[in-house]
């Protein structure tokens, strides 16, 4: 044997060494570097479990590499692009920021926002998003409608302007105010509950069930009766009203002119449930159902504003309209029966059918169905009796414009417009 190799096999017997190199001086205890592993290499596997790092096992795993585990609400560890803080474009079909909806919620309402593609106005108010109750006139757009809701509990026209009671009780006026002789600063001051719009001004009820008027037109329309009231409607010239005793008043035009048709001295006596103005008549239902009729056309025989539009015939019915030269009401099975004039079909082209309410206009009128669908018929110059398709909860005529509300209270209104009154705020 060469003597240099036994040499060497002498020295290692005498000086054993370990695994990493070193004297081996006994057992070999836990190293102590960096990774605080047993080791010397720089692995980071002091738990042993494989994962590369040097925490105790918790089972969060970043499969994909995000900077998420499922733990941490990655929604989908297999796709990198898929994680709490990625970017999410609604319209894809993948919830990219795993927020539970396609595109970005931050405000945790179901909806994505509108600047992720989705639908919210408002990503950072949970009460806005499409599908929210709009609480109306505050300015807010709660269902991202692109409107507020200016929601109205009654609307009544005249020619030229129309007024609608606001849910917050104010009384709001639109259209030309000075052609309906009136200014915006004669409007009362008092939160209406009742409303009665004309051509010359206005009249409303208020909670105390005391009359307030106003306009300018020369019968002394603003002259309203004291004492309390449950019902009040305008026509042309003149106004009436039922008080809390069922009996009727009616002011206005009295003086014996051509304007004087009997409407305000022929008012019979008795009781009643409704009223309704025309421009030269009135008609109304008494306790016993039957529909009295006065001023112009108190006979058959047509002429100067006479057309028969306040015979009224004979049967029981539940709500009347006074028009222009003619008069209609529902009987109790809620069929239409109109007569007097008929140049414009407003008679002769009534629809068949059962109806909830009823309104006339000048030479036009308009029935609510049962389903929430409006009918009109007559003159159509200003499309007045062509109503919108929809369902209703009320119809208001005025002389060649209508309103009707719907269930939230928002005012639909149609025919003539050139002053604004068909366009409501």
């Amino acid at each position: 044997m060469n003597a240099r190799y036994l040499l060497l096999l002498m020295f290692a017997a005498a000086c054993p060494r370990d695994r990493n190199g070193k004297e081996d001086t006994g057992p070999e205890t836990p190293e102590a570097d960096s990774d605080s592993d047993s080791d010397s290499d720089s692995d980071a596997d002091a738990d042993s479990d494989a994962d590369g790092d040097a925490d105790v096992d918790t089972g969060i795993v970043d499969d994909d590499g995000d900077g998420f585990s499922e733990a941490e609400g990655d929604c989908d560890d297999g796709n990198a692009a898929i994680n709490p803080m990625a970017t999410d474009m609604a319209g894809d079909g993948f919830d990219q920021n795993c927020d539970g909806v396609d595109g970005t919620d931050a405000d945790g309402d179901g909806y994505a926002a509108d600047w992720s593609a989705g639908e919210d106005c408002d990503d950072t108010d949970s009460t806005i998003n499409p599908d929210a109750s709009e609480v109306g006139w505050d300015e807010v757009d709660q269902d991202c409608d692109g409107v507020d809701l200016h929601s109205y509990t009654a609307t009544s026209g005249g020619d030229f302007h129309t007024c609608g009671i606001a849910t917050t009780g104010a009384l709001t006026c639109w259209g030309d105010l000075e052609l309906g002789h009136s200014e915006a600063d004669d409007l009362p001051d008092v939160e209406p509950a009742i409303l009665a719009v004309a051509s010359g001004g206005g009249c409303l009820i208020d909670a105390a069930r005391e009359l307030a008027c106003w306009g300018s037109l020369p019968f002394e329309i603003t002259s309203a009766p004291e004492g309390e009231y449950t019902a009040v409607d305008g026509g042309l010239d003149h106004y009436c009203a039922i008080s809390a005793a069922g009996e009727l008043s009616c002011w206005g035009a009295n003086d014996g002119s051509w304007w004087d048709m009997g409407q305000v001295a022929e008012t019979p006596s008795g009781t009643f449930t409704s009223i309704s103005t025309g421009d030269y008549h009135s008609c109304a239902i008494a306790t016993d159902a039957e529909v009295h009729c006065w001023g112009a056309g108190e006979s058959e025989e047509t002429g100067d504003r006479d057309y028969g539009q306040s015979v009224a015939p004979d049967g029981q019915y539940t709500t009347v309209a006074a028009g222009g030269g003619f008069s209609c009401a529902l009987d109790t099975v809620g069929s239409v029966v109109c007569w007097g004039d008929d140049t414009y079909g407003q008679v002769s082209d009534a629809p068949s059918g059962s109806f909830d309410s009823l309104a006339a206009g000048e030479y036009h009128a308009c029935v609510l169905a049962v389903d929430g669908a409006i009918s009109c018929w007559g003159f159509d110059y200003y499309g007045e009796a062509t109503p919108p398709s929809g369902v209703f909860v009320s119809v208001e005529a005025a002389r060649r414009h209508n309103c009707a509300l719907d269930a939230v209270g928002a005012a639909t209104c149609w025919g003539r417009d050139d002053y604004g009154q068909s366009t409501p705020p």
